[in-house]
């Protein structure tokens, strides 16, 4: 069961690996924290925090599994901003991001969490280390309140490109270029 937010029978049975596995060990547990973390994500509570105990049953035959949610505030996660990008276009970057912003058409609050946002900052890292920028830089930063509206969130990524290195030549040695027919 939940404490500090409900969350109905199905989609405990949904989320939880527990249900899916019929067993409980610590690492199915923990794995239901990220699942059920994820659930709220969704839901646009992007601060959400979930611990779990277990706790002998009343009648000592079994164990009782109390997931805690902490919810925090719930949000909508409105936008990305690019800044100091030259080499590669938005679209390029952008495609490249789990982080989407709330839509009319897609999700309504977006999809946002710290975790998704270190993991597009590493990706759009590598982009540029391979195609040369081995220096690069990118700092996030969240903007809670964004545009006046405290419920609204976004997301600026500062892109410090540093230079580009190229290979001018390359020279192989000990290597038999014949041209086979």
């Amino acid at each position: 069961r939940t404490e500090g937010a409900h969350v109905s029978l199905g989609t405990l049975k949904r989320v939880l690996p527990i249900f899916q596995e019929r067993s409980i060990d610590t690492g199915l547990l923990a794995e239901g924290v990220g699942s059920l973390q994820d659930y709220f994500t969704g839901e646009g509570y992007f601060d959400a925090k979930v611990t779990y105990n277990m706790t002998p049953s009343s009648d000592g035959t079994g164990q009782t599994i109390v997931y805690q949610v902490t919810r925090g505030p719930r949000s909508r996660f409105t936008r990305i901003e690019l800044q100091g990008h030259k080499y590669f276009d938005a679209r390029t970057i952008l495609e490249r991001m789990s982080l989407t912003p709330a839509s009319f058409l897609g999700s309504h609050r977006g999809r946002f969490s710290i975790a998704l946002l270190d993991r597009d900052v590493q990706s759009i890292q590598e982009l540029y280390r391979s195609n040369g920028f081995r220096d690069v830089k990118i700092v996030p930063r969240v903007i809670r309140g964004d545009r006046g509206k405290s419920q609204d969130l976004a997301v600026t990524l500062k892109i410090d490109e540093g230079r580009q290195i190229l290979v001018g030549e390359l020279e192989l040695s000990g290597v038999d270029l014949k041209l086979v027919d």
